[in-house]
C-alpha cells in the first residue's frame, strides 16, 4: 500500500510539473524588407502553421536597433524563420541554439558558410530557394520569344562575371549567343547600352545594383521600347513598369515549402539534417502586355510548371 501511495505521489507531481510547463513559444518569422513578395511569403507560412498546428506565428520586421532584436529572441522560439540575408545572417550567428529557416536570399552557400563558421556551426539550418535557374529562364525565353538569337546584358559589378557565365552556357545549349558588355563606370552606360541594342535582339537584365537604379533602369526600360527589343526583367516589378518579361518563383508556394518542411522536421522520426534547401516547382512569368502586343509574341506556353501573370 505505501508503495502505492508513493508511485501516485510520483504521478502527481509530475503531472503538476507538465501543467507548470510554459508552452512552446510560437516560432518567429523575421521579415527583411517590406516589399510585396516578402508579404505573401509570410502570409504562407503563417496560413499553413496555423492550419496545422493551430498556433499563429509570430510575424515581426526585422528591427534597425540591436536591443529590439534581443527583445524577440527573450520570447524563446523553438524556430526562428528569416525572409531576407540581413535577418537570416544576423540570426545565424547568435549563441541560442534554435533552429534555424531561410528564404529570400540570392546565395544560400553564403549563409551555409556563415554557419560553419559561427559559435552554433552544428545549427540546422534549412531554406527554401527562389533562384530560377538560367538554364530554366532559357528554355522558356525559347518557346516564348522563338525569333531571338542574341542575347545582351550589361554589368558594372565584376562579382557578376559568374552569373554572365552561367547564362552564357545555358545560352549556348540552347543554340544562343550571349554579347556581354562590362562597363567600369556609369558614365559609360548611355552610349556602352546604345552600342549593345545595335548587336543584340534582346537584353538580360542581372542584378546588377549599380546598374539598376531607379532613373537609369527607367532609361534602359525606355531604350529597349524605343528599339522595339524585348528586355528581361528583374521581376514583376520591371514588368509592371515596361520591361517584356521577367521569371520569379512562386511567392505562395516557397512560404507554405518552408512551413511544411520545417512541421515535418519537427515531427519526423530520427535525425535530420543540418543542412537542406528545397527548389519550388513552380515559375511565375510575368509578361507586359502592350510590349507583347507591340512585338507580336505569343502569351502563352504549354508548361505545366508555368503560371502566366499579365500587365
Amino acid at each position: 500500500m505505501h508503495r502505492n501511495v508513493a508511485l501516485l505521489s510520483v504521478a502527481v507531481v509530475a503531472l503538476a510539473n507538465i501543467a507548470q510547463a510554459p508552452a512552446p513559444a510560437p516560432p518567429l518569422v523575421l521579415v527583411g524588407k517590406p516589399y510585396p513578395q516578402y508579404q505573401q511569403v509570410s502570409a504562407a507560412i503563417a496560413q499553413e502553421w496555423k492550419q496545422a498546428t493551430g498556433i499563429e506565428p509570430l510575424v515581426a520586421t526585422f528591427p534597425e536597433s540591436e536591443p529590439e532584436r534581443q527583445l524577440l529572441l527573450r520570447r524563446r522560439p523553438g524556430l526562428v524563420m528569416c525572409l531576407g540575408e540581413t535577418p537570416a545572417t544576423w540570426a545565424v550567428q547568435r549563441q541560442e541554439p534554435f533552429p534555424l529557416a531561410f528564404t529570400m536570399i540570392v546565395d544560400p552557400q553564403r549563409l551555409r558558410e556563415t554557419r560553419d563558421e559561427s559559435a552554433v556551426s552544428t545549427r540546422k539550418l534549412h531554406g527554401v530557394s527562389i533562384d530560377v535557374s538560367a538554364e530554366e529562364q532559357v528554355a522558356i525565353l525559347k518557346k516564348m520569344l522563338p525569333t531571338v538569337r542574341r542575347i545582351g546584358v550589361m554589368t558594372q559589378d565584376t562579382s557578376l562575371r559568374d552569373t554572365v557565365a552561367a547564362v552564357r552556357q545555358a545560352c549556348e545549349k540552347h543554340g544562343l549567343q550571349l554579347v556581354h558588355a562590362e562597363i567600369a563606370g556609369i558614365s559609360e552606360l548611355p552610349a556602352k547600352f546604345e552600342q549593345l541594342l545595335g548587336e543584340v535582339d534582346m537584353v538580360w537584365s542581372l542584378p546588377d545594383p549599380n546598374i539598376f537604379q531607379p532613373q537609369l533602369a527607367r532609361h534602359i526600360i525606355g531604350q529597349c521600347a524605343a528599339r522595339g527589343i524585348p528586355l528581361l526583367g528583374l521581376s514583376a516589378s520591371f514588368v509592371k513598369a515596361g520591361a517584356t518579361i521577367s521569371f520569379e518563383r512562386d511567392y505562395h508556394e516557397i512560404g507554405r515549402m518552408l512551413a511544411r518542411q520545417c512541421l515535418h522536421d519537427s515531427a519526423g522520426p530520427g535525425p535530420v539534417a543540418t543542412w537542406k534547401v528545397e527548389v519550388p516547382s513552380q515559375i511565375v512569368v510575368s509578361i507586359n502586355l502592350r510590349s507583347f502586343d507591340a512585338l507580336n509574341l505569343k502569351s502563352s506556353i504549354e508548361d505545366y510548371r508555368v503560371r502566366i501573370a499579365k500587365y
